[in-house]
């Protein structure tokens, strides 16, 4: 302002400022006093009367942060993220594990979105800072290796689909938000659960003959495994040569049809040829 020397109060909400100092004739520096969320009044005094300045001092509630959605996301970042807490203003900044957000953006005193930063694997603090203070959520968000898969058991199955399946390989890790997911061929898999870290188990959807890839889906990234199930068409049964032998059983036969790559067994009336 103008004519600030001597200056020897600040006031705000009629509390007083502390530490002032007056710098020159139209600065004074001051540490503001302890006040409740709002816009107030700021009044100086000096030898020379009192000024009150309207409306100049806002003060803000610290933030709260309850969840970041996804919970995690690819350890190179780039993924989209949404905040959630109270006391949100713009001129927040947002930290995980003490990298930036980016593109932040303010939807309202609740919510921010923004882009995940990259970070080495593992779990890591969120925390939000606003004018009027920060928040941490401690581990809030995990920075997730790729998947892999290495195995689909079994590895073939009807073309109908609806065969339980069981996926192994490494880091199914789920997160809120983050969906785990599977497809073979595109298609999706049904009943998808997470049994652990390297094990998800699943039924497999409908398809037509031939090897399809099987892909597995986390907020780390996608993994394939090509040609990794194969979908097998119902076989039949058009004679047997000779077709028909002693009760004693022993003798050689030939089985013919169509579909037979892969036969496993071989029964009459119920009871295992050998």
């Amino acid at each position: 302002g103008t004519n600030l020397t001597g200056a020897t109060v600040v006031t705000i909400l009629g509390v007083q400022a502390t530490n002032v100092t007056v710098v020159n004739s139209t600065t004074v520096t001051a540490v503001t006093p302890a006040l409740p969320a709002g816009t107030f009044n700021v009044t100086i005094g000096t030898p020379g009367g009192a000024h009150v300045l309207g409306n100049a001092y806002t003060a803000v509630a610290p933030p709260t942060l309850t969840a970041v959605s996804p919970g995690g996301g690819p350890a190179a970042g780039g993924n989209g993220i949404t905040i959630t807490g109270t006391n949100f203003t713009l001129g927040s900044t947002v930290t995980i594990g003490g990298a930036a957000v980016t593109s932040l953006a303010l939807i309202n005193a609740t919510t921010l979105t923004g882009i995940a930063p990259a970070g080495a694997a593992g779990a890591k603090d969120v925390v939000v800072t606003t004018p009027g203070g920060s928040a941490t959520l401690t581990n809030g968000y995990i920075h997730l290796a790729a998947p892999t898969i290495t195995a689909i058991t079994p590895n073939a199955g009807p073309l109908a689909g609806g065969q339980s399946v069981t996926i192994t390989g490494t880091n199914f890790i789920n997160v809120p938000g983050g969906n785990i997911n599977g497809t073979i061929g595109g298609a999706a898999l049904t009943g998808l659960v997470v049994v652990n870290d390297t094990t998800i188990t699943a039924v497999t959807p409908a398809s037509t003959a031939g090897a399809r890839n099987v892909v597995i889906g986390t907020a780390g990234g996608n993994a394939t495994l090509t040609n990794g199930y194969t979908y097998v068409a119902a076989p039949t049964l058009t004679f047997l040569a000779p077709s028909g032998g002693p009760t004693a059983g022993g003798n050689l036969i030939e089985v013919n049809g169509t579909n037979l790559t892969g036969a496993t067994s071989v029964t009459f009336d119920g009871v295992a040829a050998t």
